[in-house]
């Protein structure tokens, strides 16, 4: 089994302060790892997220079978590092393309219509709960926790399952 990330967190938001100056600091972090298709498809996009990385981290963004790839085959880079996924779909297409993962941090689903709120920052649509739960019926285990030293959330719990 490969190395995986410190973290792996859906967030909508994907690179920013809570990320960057939060979870980086508490876990020590040195590469953050964003996987994403329509970002890394959209150069100005992906700029523009690696810009907002301080200078001593290095940050990719990778369409998600590159990001599996790169997973695989740079074990050495994941002990320190974290992968940021923006959905639900997300999560799906990288258990699709092999990646085996067993915990995902849940870290902002935002207000949309047709999202139900569990959390402050956690909103989820029937379409998503679905996905969520066939995640976790291939062994991704969720919990939601916005910053390192909020209270974590097991996903089942505050779904009542």
């Amino acid at each position: 089994m490969s190395v995986l990330p410190q973290l792996i967190r859906i967030d909508d938001r994907l690179i920013h302060g809570q990320v960057v100056i939060g979870w980086v600091s508490s876990l020590k972090t040195d590469f953050i790892l964003l996987a994403d298709d329509e970002v890394a498809a959209n150069e100005w996009e992906a700029e523009l997220y690696i810009s907002s990385v301080p200078s001593e981290l290095e940050a990719l963004v990778l369409p998600f079978k590159d990001a599996v790839s790169y997973i695989q085959h740079h074990p050495e880079r994941m002990g320190r590092s974290i992968l940021l996924i923006n959905s639900v779909n997300s999560i799906k297409a990288l258990l699709d393309l092999g990646l085996q993962f067993s915990d995902v941090n849940i870290g902002g689903i935002h207000f949309r219509e047709g999202r139900k709120q569990y959390l402050p920052y956690v909103f989820l649509s029937d379409v998503e709960m679905l996905g969520l739960q066939e995640c976790a019926g291939r062994g991704v285990h969720f919990y939601c926790q916005d910053i390192p030293a909020g209270k974590k959330h097991k996903l089942s719990e505050l779904l009542h399952t």
